[in-house]
């Protein structure tokens, strides 16, 4: 007898606490208007003219708009790199035929 008091007493009151203005109130307010969490203002420190001051170092580091960038990541990190840069220029030397030409 004292097993499913005990089971109502830690199951019970979650559901009531949960909900104290009503189920239709508490699916509105988060489905409609949205969680209170989403309201809350917050401040971050954001400075807009960094990316002009750092553009040059940028372009230096890994080449206009980035190109040098992309090339390394494509070369991988494994020590292969000259291997695989070898292998993209045989690749480059043929020529590639238009895109109105290929059939799948």
């Amino acid at each position: 007898m004292h097993v499913p008091v005990l089971a109502w007493s830690c199951c019970g009151p979650a559901p009531a606490a949960a909900a104290p203005r009503g189920l239709i109130y508490t699916l509105l307010r988060d489905n409609v208007a949205g969680a209170p969490v989403t309201h809350i203002k917050q401040s971050w420190p954001f400075d807009p003219h960094v990316a002009l001051r750092r553009r040059a170092e940028f372009e230096q580091l890994h080449g206009y708009r980035g190109y040098a960038l992309v090339e390394r990541s494509g070369l991988g990190e494994d020590g292969r790199q000259e291997e695989r840069r070898q292998q993209q220029r045989a690749r480059d030397l043929v020529p590639v035929p238009p895109e109105r030409d290929w059939h799948p």
